[in-house]
C-alpha cells in the first residue's frame, strides 16, 4: 500500500532521528502536541475532559468506602473470610488484560496492519504483529482485480487469445503492484487448519509454508467494512481500489455505502506512483480524503500524507481502522504492557513487545496520565465495549520499510541475521513464563525472542525469571531461525540440537563436506539421511555404496549412522543430495565443484551418470561433469564405452580440457598416470638374453645357486615405504623373513639400509619387492609411503638366525624362484589386459602373490572392490600351505584392502583371520603400521595397547610401541615405554631392550638423552663391543667426532683380544678417515702400533 503526509514539522524531525537513534520514542512530541488539545469541545459545561471525569468520580468512591470502613471496622476472622473490597473489583474491572495476537485469536473479522514480505505470481506474503505469518491470495486484492482476472480466464479458455488480444491490457503481476516492505490494512478471512505441511520446495520458501495457516484480505469492502459516510472527513485515512479510469482521474471503490471516491489525474501525477500500473482498474492506493462534496470524495493518493496523518478525533468506533495515528493517554501500567484511552471513551493495550527497549521500568516512563503517540495495529472485534492493540515501535508509527533499510554496516535485517547464523551472548531481559524469553543482541539496537520450544531439546512446561539457566540476567548462545519484520524482532533459538546442526540453510551446506548421517527412510528409488541440518539428504541409488546393491534395505536399517559426502546443495530446490560410497567419502583427492579453467589436469574422482555411443558422462561435485571419450577410458583399445564402464562406478580421471564460458570439461582415465609412472608397472622392460642386472644371493646349495634381481630398468626393487602426500597407502608391503647373526663384524660388515627414507644401519637384507600397480586409496601414483619398519637397528649382539631351511626345502624354494623369473618375463612381453589373461598367468604360477596381487590391483582400477576381495580369498585357497611367505603377502594385501574401502567390522574380520593363520605378534605389529599409514592413529594406538598384555614378553613389540609414539609426536608416552618393557622382559632381553630405545632417541628423539643411556650400558657391560659400536655409529650419524674419539680411547682402555682390538682400530680409522682430518689418521694409526707393543711386551 501506499503512505500518507504529515502535517507537524516536529514529525519530520523525528522521522529523521528515529533511522539513527535507538528505538526514540515520541514522547515529548506527543506532550507538546497534544497537551492543550480537548477531545470533543462540543460537550458540556464542566471543563473536563470525560477521562478526567470518570477519574473523579473514581477517586469520590474510594474515598466513600475508605470513610465507610472507619466507621464499622469488621472483626479479624471476617476479615480473611472476605476476598475482595468493593473498590478493589472497581479497580480490577478498570484494569485491561494486555492481549496477544495468535492464530486462536485470530477470528474472521478481525483487522490488522501488515506489512509485505514475499510476493509470488498467486498471493502476498505479509508479516503480522505478534510474530505471526499471512497470505493474501491474489483473489483477495480487490473485487474489480478478481473481475478481471475471471475475464482473462474466460477469454483464455474460449478462443486461446490473451486479454492484450482483445485490445485490453494484460493484467499486471503482483511484483508489479506492490512491492516488499510496503504496509497494508488487511482483514481475516479464514484460519485454515493443518496447513503446515508438505515439503518446501525452495530455500526462503519456509515462510510462504508458515504463512498458510491465516488468510487475510486487502479489498477495500472488507477492510472499511463498517465506515459511514460521515467518517470520511478531512486528513481522514482511507484505502480504495480504482474502479475505473475517466478523462480527469480515477473513480475509486471505497467499500463505503453511497460514496464514490475520485483521484485527480494532477494528484495522481504527484504521488510518485507509475500511474500505468496504480491507476490500473482493481489496484489498491492508500488514500487520504482532501475534500468531500455530497456523495464524492476527493482523495489524494500520496503515501507520505497518508504515513503521517494524524487521527484528531473518531465520529464512530468503526472508524478507527488499523493503521491510523494517534495520541492516547496511559491509564494502567502492568508487567505485560499498558492500558491506554484515546478520544475519552475508547480502551487500547500497548504490549511490552511494541514498547521501544530501555533498562528503565515502565511506571517511570510512561507515568499515569501521559500522552503517547501510537499506531494502531490490530483491533479486538469480539470485546465488548471494541477495543484495540497499538505500538510506539518507531518504524511503526513511521510506516517505515523496515525491509530493505540498511544499518552502518550497510547492511538489511535479513543479511545482518541469516537464518543460521550464531549469536554470542545474548542476555535475558524479560522472561514469559509459558510464553519463552526476551533478551538483547550484543552490538545491535534490535531485541531477539526465544519462544518456549527453542529452549530445551526436552518439553519445558514454564520457565521463571528468578532461578534456572534462563533466569534474567544470564547469557546464552544463540541461532538465528527467523525474523519478525513488524515487530523487529530475530527469532532465535538456543536449543542445543538446533546449535548443533551444520547448516539451517541449504545455500549453507558445504558442497563436498564430510558429515555424519542417519538413515531416516528407504524409498524404492531414494534414501533420506539425516545430516545435521535443516533438511533430510537424499541418497540416490547409484551412490549407495561402492557396489551396486540390490537390496540396499538389508545393508542400511533405519536410524544406522553412516557416513556421508555431500554432492549437491540447491537452493532453488532446497535439496541437498549425498553420497555413501567410501571411495568418495575417504578420497583425500581435489574437489571439482565448478567449470573453472583452473580445473585442467586435476586429478580427481568421478561417478559414471551415463553411457553415450562415444563415450560416458561422468559427475563431479555440485552438478559438475564431464565428457569421457571412448578412447580415453584405457590405455587398450576399446570399442564401446559399456564395455570397461557401467553406470555409478567410480572412476579416476584427470581433466583434460575445460571450456568455462560454455560449461564443458572433457576427461580421461587413461592419462590419469604419467607415462613414465605407467611403463614402470607390469610392463616396465622386457628382458633379453644375456641382459645383466644387479643380484643378491637368495640361495646355495651345492647344485645351484639362486640369486633374486634387486635392480629392474635402474630402479632399487625395494619396499615402497616413504609417505604419500596425501598420508594414504599407496604401495602393498610386502615383508620377508630376514636374519641377523651375532658376530664380532668389522665397519666392512655394516651397510646402509636403502630401503628406509631416512638412512639407517642395518646388518638386514634388502626387503621383497614392492607389487606395484595396486591403488589401495584410489591414487595411481608411486609415492612411497613412510616406513613402518621396526627392527631398523639390528646389531643386537643376542639376535638368533632363522635361515634354517634343509636343502630340500631350498631346491624347492629355488625352483618356485626360478618359475616366477620367467613369468616376470612373460608378463614384461604381453602385459594381462584382462581377467583372462590373468587367469591365464595364474594357471603357470597359482603360488605367486605377485599375480594375485596384480590382478587385485587391476580390478580396483575397475572400482570391482568385490571382486578384489573374491581374489584375495581365492589366492589364500589356492596357494600351496608351504608359501607362507607368499601367503602372507595377500593377506597384507587383503588388510590394506579392507582399511581403504572396507567398514570397520570387514577389516577387524580379516584382522582377525589373518592372526590366526600367521604369526599373531608379527600380524598386530602389521596392522597397526597399516592403521598408522593411513592416519587413524586412534586406532593403532588401540591396537598397541591391546598387543601389549599378550606380547609384552617381546622386545621387537616395545620398540616397534616406543618408534610408533615417537613418529606420531607423543615423546613421553614412547619413553614411558622403556619402564614398562624392562617390567615386561626377561633380564637377558634387558640390555638389548635399553640400546634400542637409546638408538630411537639419536634417531626420532634427543640425542643427548641418547648419549645419556649408552653411557650407562657401556659403564654398566663394558665387554659388549657391539653396544660400544652402536654407540659409535650413532655418534657418527651426529658427525660428534670429539665424542667418537673420548668413545674410542675408553673402549681401548679396556682389556681387549686381537681380533676385537684390530677391529676396532679399523672402525676408527675409517671414522677419522670419513670425518677427520690427516693428524687424526695419524693419531689412530700411532695408537695402533702402540698397542701392538704394548701387547707383545706383556
Amino acid at each position: 500500500m501506499v503512505k500518507r503526509k504529515s502535517e507537524a514539522s516536529d514529525t519530520t524531525s523525528v522521522l529523521k532521528s528515529a533511522s539513527t537513534k535507538k528505538h526514540k520514542t515520541f514522547d515529548n512530541a506527543g506532550d507538546s502536541s497534544i497537551g492543550a488539545e480537548v477531545d470533543f469541545p462540543r460537550g458540556g459545561g464542566t471543563g473536563l475532559t470525560a477521562v478526567e471525569t470518570a477519574q473523579a468520580k473514581h477517586e469520590g468512591r474510594k474515598e466513600a468506602d475508605r470513610d465507610a470502613k472507619l466507621k464499622k471496622k469488621p472483626s479479624v476472622k471476617k476479615q480473611k473470610k472476605t476476598k475482595e473490597s468493593s473498590s478493589d473489583k472497581k479497580e480490577k474491572k478498570d484494569i485491561i488484560r494486555v492481549e496477544h495476537l495468535n492464530y486462536r485469536r485470530a477470528l474472521p473479522g478481525l483487522k490488522v496492519l501488515c506489512q509485505i514480505v514475499h510476493i509470488t505470481a498467486i498471493d502476498l506474503i505479509v508479516s503480522l504483529p505478534e510474530q505471526l505469518l499471512a497470505h493474501i491470495p491474489i483473489t483477495n486484492i480487490s473485487t474489480h482485480f478478481t473481475q478481471r482476472l475471471d475475464s482473462a480466464m474466460n477469454d483464455d479458455s474460449d478462443d486461446g487469445k490473451s486479454v492484450s488480444d482483445d485490445g485490453n491490457e494484460d493484467l499486471p503481476e503482483l511484483d508489479e503492484l506492490f512491492q516488499v516492505g510496503q504496509w497494508l490494512r488487511a482483514t481475516v478471512l479464514h484460519v485454515h487448519k493443518d496447513s503446515n505441511t508438505g515439503r518446501v520446495k525452495k530455500e526462503g520458501e519456509e515462510i510462504i509454508k508458515a504463512s498458510r495457516k491465516l488468510e487475510l484480505s486487502i479489498d477495500p469492502r472488507s477492510v472499511n467494512d463498517g465506515l459511514t459516510q460521515k467518517d470520511l472527513e478531512k486528513d481522514f485515512t482511507i484505502v480504495g481500489a480504482v474502479r475505473s479510469v475517466e478523462d480527469h482521474g480515477y473513480l475509486v471503490d471505497l467499500g463505503v455505502p453511497d460514496v464514490d471516491g475520485f483521484v485527480s489525474t494532477t494528484e495522481m501525477d504527484a504521488s510518485g506512483f507509475d500511474k500505468e500500473l496504480a491507476g490500473q482498474v482493481g489496484s489498491i492506493l492508500p488514500l487520504t480524503v482532501t475534500s468531500k462534496s455530497n456523495k464524492v470524495v476527493n482523495l489524494s493518493p500520496n503515501p507520505s500524507t497518508f504515513a503521517k496523518s494524524y487521527m484528531n478525533e473518531a465520529n464512530t468506533l468503526e472508524s478507527v481502522i488499523p493503521g491510523v495515528v494517534l495520541n492516547a493517554m496511559v491509564t494502567a501500567v502492568l508487567p505485560a504492557g499498558l492500558n491506554v484511552k484515546f478520544f475519552g471513551f475508547f480502551d487500547g493495550t500497548i504490549s511490552k513487545e511494541h514498547i521501544p527497549y530501555e533498562k528503565k521500568s515502565l511506571s517511570e516512563r510512561f507515568p499515569v496520565g501521559k500522552k503517547v503517540k501510537a499506531r494502531v495495529i490490530f483491533d479486538h472485534p469480539t470485546s465488548n465495549p471494541k477495543r484495540f492493540s497499538l505500538s510506539l515501535l518507531p518504524h511503526i508509527v513511521n510506516l517505515q520499510n523496515s525491509l530493505t533499510e540498511k544499518s552502518e554496516d550497510g547492511l538489511t535485517i535479513a543479511e545482518a541475521f541469516g537464518k543460521g547464523r550464531i549469536i554470542e551472548g545474548v542476555q535475558v531481559i524479560t522472561v514469559e513464563s509459558e510464553k519463552g524469553l526476551y533478551v538483547t543482541i550484543p552490538d545491535s539496537e534490535l531485541l531477539g525472542f526465544v519462544h518456549i520450544s527453542q529452549i530445551a531439546d526436552d518439553h519445558t512446561p514454564s520457565l521463571s525469571s528468578s532461578s534456572g539457566a534462563t533466569k534474567v540476567g544470564s547469557l546464552h548462545t544463540a541461532r538465528v531461525v527467523g525474523l519478525s519484520y513488524v515487530d523487529k524482532i530475530v527469532q532465535l533459538s538456543i536449543k542445543p540440537s538446533v546449535l548443533e546442526k551444520s547448516f539451517m540453510k541449504v545455500s549453507d551446506a558445504e558442497v563436498g563436506a564430510i558429515v555424519d548421517g542417519i538413515v531416516k527412510k528407504i524409498a524404492d528409488d531414494r534414501m533420506f539421511i539425516s545430516i545435521s541440518g535443516n533438511v533430510d539428504a537424499i541418497v540416490w541409488p547409484t551412490h549407495y555404496s561402492d557396489v551396486k546393491l540390490k537390496h540396499p534395505e538389508k545393508k542400511y536399517k533405519s536410524d544406522m549412522k553412516v557416513k556421508a559426502r555431500i554432492l549437491t546443495a540447491e537452493a532453488d530446490k532446497n535439496r541437498v543430495t549425498a553420497t555413501l560410497k567410501k571411495s568418495l567419502v575417504k578420497s583425500d583427492l581435489p574437489i571439482i565443484t565448478s567449470y573453472d579453467a583452473s580445473n585442467k589436469n586435476v586429478i580427481t574422482y568421478a561417478t559414471v551418470s551415463g553411457i553415450k555411443e562415444k563415450g560416458a558422462i561422468v559427475d563431479f561435485y555440485n552438478n559438475v561433469r564431464a565428457f569421457l571419450p571412448v578412447g580415453e577410458i584405457s590405455e587398450s583399445y576399446t570399442k564401446h564405452a559399456k564395455d570397461a564402464l557401467e553406470v555409478g562406478q567410480i572412476v579416476k580421471v584427470i581433466i583434460v580440457k575445460v571450456e568455462a564460458e560454455a560449461k564443458r570439461m572433457m576427461a580421461s582415465i587413461r592419462k590419469t598416470v604419467p607415462k613414465e609412472e605407467r611403463e614402470a608397472l607390469i610392463k616396465e622392460r622386457k628382458a633379453e638374453q644375456k641382459d645383466k642386472s644387479p643380484a643378491v644371493v637368495d640361495e646355495e646349495d651345492e647344485e645351484d645357486v639362486n640369486a633374486e634381481t634387486m635392480q629392474i630398468d635402474g630402479e632399487i626393487a625395494s619396499k615402497d615405504d616413504s609417505e604419500s602426500e596425501d598420508g594414504s597407502v599407496q604401495g602393498l608391503e610386502i615383508d620377508e623373513e630376514s636374519s641377523e647373526e651375532e658376530e664380532d663384524e668389522d665397519e666392512d660388515e655394516v651397510t646402509i639400509d636403502t630401503t628406509n627414507k631416512k638412512p639407517k644401519m642395518s646388518t638386514k637384507e634388502a626387503k621383497a619387492l614392492d607389487i606395484g600397480g595396486f591403488n589401495w586409496d584410489g591414487d595411481d601414483n608411486d609415492d612411497e609411503k613412510k616406513s613402518n619398519g621396526s627392527d631398523e637397528e639390528d646389531e643386537d649382539s643376542d639376535a638368533e638366525s632363522t635361515n634354517n631351511d634343509d636343502g630340500k626345502r631350498k631346491k624347492k624354494r629355488k625352483g618356485t624362484k626360478h618359475f616366477e623369473g620367467d613369468l616376470t618375463a612373460l608378463m614384461n612381453e604381453k602385459p594381462p589386459e584382462s581377467s583372462n589373461d590373468f587367469e591365464r598367468l595364474l594357471l603357470g604360477s597359482p603360488n605367486s602373490s605377485y599375480v594375485w596381487i596384480q590382478y587385485m590391483s587391476f580390478q580396483l582400477k575397475l572400482s570391482e572392490i568385490d571382486k578384489a576381495r573374491e581374489i584375495a580369498k581365492r589366492a589364500l585357497k589356492t596357494i600351496g600351505f608351504r608359501e607362507s611367505q607368499e601367503k602372507f603377502n595377500i593377506w597384507i594385501a587383503l588388510l590394506n584392502l579392507e582399511n581403504t574401502f572396507g567398514d570397520d567390522d570387514s577389516f577387524e574380520e580379516v584382522f582377525k583371520d589373518a592372526t590366526s593363520y600367521n604369526d599373531p605378534l608379527t600380524m598386530h605389529l602389521k596392522v597397526a603400521d597399516i592403521l598408522e599409514a593411513s592416519e587413524k592413529f586412534d586406532k593403532a594406538s588401540d591396537v598397541y595397547v591391546k598387543s601389549s598384555k599378550k606380547f609384552g614378553a617381546e622386545v621387537i613389540f616395545w620398540v616397534n610401541y616406543a618408534e610408533y609414539n615417537f613418529r606420531i609426536g607423543n615423546q613421553t608416552a614412547a619413553r614411558s615405554l622403556l619402564t614398562r618393557s624392562l617390567q615386561s622382559l626377561e633380564k637377558r632381553d634387558h640390555i638389548s631392550c635399553i640400546s634400542k630405545f637409546a638408538q630411537m632417541e639419536f634417531r626420532l628423539g634427543d640425542a643427548e638423552r641418547g648419549k645419556t643411556i649408552f653411557e650407562g650400558i657401556v659403564e654398566s657391560h663394558p665387554k659388549q663391543l657391539d653396544q660400544w659400536f652402536i654407540y659409535v655409529d650413532m655418534l657418527s650419524r651426529k658427525e660428534d667426532l670429539g665424542g667418537l674419539r673420548n668413545v674410542f680411547e675408553r673402549l681401548l682402555s679396556h682389556k681387549l683380544s686381537t681380533k676385537k682390538a684390530k677391529s676396532v682400530f679399523k672402525k676408527w680409522l675409517t671414522i677419522e678417515k670419513e670425518l677427520g682430518d690427516e693428524s687424526g689418521i695419524d693419531d689412530v694409526k700411532q695408537r695402533a702400533v702402540a698397542w701392538n707393543e704394548q701387547r707383545h711386551d706383556d
